[in-house]
């Protein structure tokens, strides 16, 4: 499947003892999706069985993942996700922030949410996808996923 074209301005690239820019560059093709592309090609980078875990529950597999998106998107009239930071930890592990920037649907209000993001790769596709309320419960649990994996 050839992946989107990257985001605009791409974040900053960190690399902490990894080799393979992939899950990197997922990262930034995932998002790009989000903003752009809607949950169906969203989903298209996640493996058939991933889980999606959020603030609102637990999310397992493609179908359940696109159905999550499709409702955060409807809730929007307009949004797009741009990423701060994107640190490839290795071992299959990545975290990054982002912000969230739209309309709400009906309204003149926009939305500026900061999220972390704590995901583990397989194949080149996302398996586990974690929001984190702080960017520091984020970077705390990827450091420790990625050593459990070691």
């Amino acid at each position: 499947m050839p992946l989107p074209d990257p985001v605009d301005k791409p974040a900053p690239l960190h690399r902490e003892e990894s080799t393979t820019p992939d899950l990197v560059e997922l990262v930034r093709h995932l998002l790009h999706a989000a903003s752009r592309m809607g949950g169906d090609v969203f989903v298209r980078f996640f493996a058939p069985d991933a889980v999606f875990l959020t603030g609102v529950g637990r999310f397992e597999g493609r179908d359940a993942i696109r159905g999550y998106v499709e409702d955060f998107n409807s809730s929007y009239d307009e949004q797009s996700f741009t990423p701060d930071e994107v640190h490839d930890l290795g071992n299959g592990v990545a975290w990054f922030s982002a912000v969230v920037t739209g309309r709400l649907r009906g309204t003149s209000s926009d939305v500026h949410l900061r999220f972390a993001v704590v995901v583990t790769h397989a194949g080149g596709v996302v398996s586990q996808w974690t929001d984190y309320a702080t960017i520091d419960e984020a970077r705390a649990a990827a450091e420790r996923l990625a050593e459990s994996r070691e």
